[in-house]
């Protein structure tokens, strides 16, 4: 048996955010390292089931604290830009071994940060698709979250800008590429999650705020502002369940006038390895039978997937492999993205 470390947990902590971003913020880099030198905090981690062993179910509880009021967390996360990054963090992890009963009360939680901004990148591919003559479809969100990502249609996607309004996605192409976000018309939108969130339950949307970045406060506004535009969308279902339990017989169950598109995001990485192999045999089974298939997921992360090989790249651990299944086909690589989609770099599919 093999068993996880705190050795384990100080190597996922220092690693949990990718080369770009530990440069970018500043403050979520030095608590990531303050974390990894904290043996409360890793053995923490190693509490955690392997399915949500991630440091940034931790980032999230004690942000979710500071969110709730906690006495010293609520005014270091109000106050953040006031500190030195390295004081913060260190404050911070001060209250994390002082009252480590504040992380083990809430371990039972998923990070389901649902970043929309992935939607850029999902309705890129799309734009392939609706060239490639798919006009209709149906949209399969796996580990959907609040259901941001079930509304491509909806986004307001801008490239090589900063964001003028809270609910824009904003993205660059990094191969200098002209990116499109047409769609495909929407005809149902199923999300499937072990916990899908509602946006009409205050604890929802507290915990998927604590699931962001504090620091990057354009985040916490799209958010707030996209919970609120979605009271005025179309209606999608959710099934809440085990994915590999639930897709076959969601997929079959639509009617054929549109294509079933399978989609997910940082999701089956979260899947034990016999649980990825599992999904990728039912996912050949489905493309084989009409549907479409996008994955965007970590190779490091997903053994199982058994991803098409990436030559042109070695990529970073957190870097997201953009991989394509159209009907009928077999999957192939369509580039990569930042785990967030603040860049997209597509492979020309046409």
């Amino acid at each position: 048996m093999t068993y996880f470390t705190e050795s384990d947990s100080a190597f996922l902590y220092k690693n949990a955010l990718n080369p770009e971003d530990h440069a970018r913020l500043p403050f979520y880099s030095a608590l990531a390292y303050k974390l990894s030198d904290s043996e409360i905090a890793c053995n923490l981690l190693t509490q955690v089931r392997g399915t949500q062993r991630n440091p940034m179910l931790i980032f999230a509880i004690l942000h979710f604290h500071a969110l709730s009021g906690h006495s010293i967390l609520a005014e270091l996360y109000e106050k953040l830009s006031s500190h030195e990054p390295n004081v913060w963090a260190s404050k911070v992890v001060d209250v994390l071994e002082t009252e480590p009963q504040l992380i083990e009360s809430e371990l039972h939680r998923s990070t389901q940060t649902n970043e929309p901004n992935r939607t850029a990148a999902l309705a890129a591919i799309l734009d392939v698709f609706l060239k490639l003559g798919i006009n209709d479809i149906h949209l399969i969100d796996v580990g959907c979250s609040m259901g941001f990502n079930l509304y491509p249609d909806f986004a307001d996607v801008v490239v090589d800008k900063e964001m003028t309004n809270p609910g824009q996605l904003v993205t660059f192409a990094r191969s200098g590429q002209t990116l499109g976000f047409d769609t495909p018309s929407i005809h149902r939108r199923i999300g499937i999650d072990s916990n899908p969130l509602d946006p009409n339950n205050k604890d929802d949307v507290l915990w998927i705020k604590a699931c962001l970045w504090p620091e990057q406060v354009e985040r916490t506004r799209r958010c707030e502002e996209l919970i609120s535009r979605m009271q005025n969308w179309p209606t999608s279902e959710r099934q809440k369940g085990d994915a590999n339990d639930l897709i076959s017989s969601i997929v079959n169950g639509l009617d054929k006038s549109a294509v079933p598109v399978i989609f997910h995001s940082w999701v089956l990485a979260y899947f034990g390895l016999e649980e990825q192999k599992l999904w990728r045999e039912q996912m050949n089974a489905l493309v084989k039978n009409g549907a479409a298939w996008i994955s965007f997921e970590s190779p490091y992360a997903t053994p199982g997937l058994s991803l098409p090989d990436p030559s042109e790249k070695d990529p970073n651990f957190q870097d997201v492999q953009l991989v394509v299944a159209l009907p009928g086909e077999a999957p192939k690589h369509w580039g990569w993205s930042h785990p967030h989609a603040r860049w997209i770099e597509l492979v020309n599919q046409l």
